[in-house]
């Protein structure tokens, strides 16, 4: 698991206010002004009025993130069994020998 704090504001898009949709319309496109609010995918209509707060820059973003590590040994069973002996005397793969 880990926790980054980030020295910036923009990771998810979510700062400062939003602009008027018909603005980001003429200048980005129809895809942009469906991601700048997607409220109504949630159940809450209607665009917000321009210049309403949208974030605060005053907060930073942060995520965090998990993970999980499976290790297979190969050669299974007991230690020092296997291709690799464990370092068993006797056991798995000799070392090489200097043929000169």
């Amino acid at each position: 698991m880990g926790l980054r704090k980030l020295f910036t504001d923009y990771l998810d898009d979510v700062s400062t206010n939003y602009i008027d949709p018909n603005d980001l319309l003429n200048a980005r496109g129809q895809l942009a002004v469906d991601m700048s609010y997607r409220g109504d995918e949630v159940g809450v209509p209607g665009y917000p009025a321009k210049d309403a707060q949208r974030g605060s820059s005053k907060n930073k973003d942060t995520y965090y993130f998990t993970g999980l590590h499976l290790t297979y040994r190969l050669g299974g069973g007991k230690s020092g069994s296997g291709i690799f002996g464990g370092g068993r005397k006797g056991k798995g793969l000799p070392c090489p020998v200097n043929v000169y």
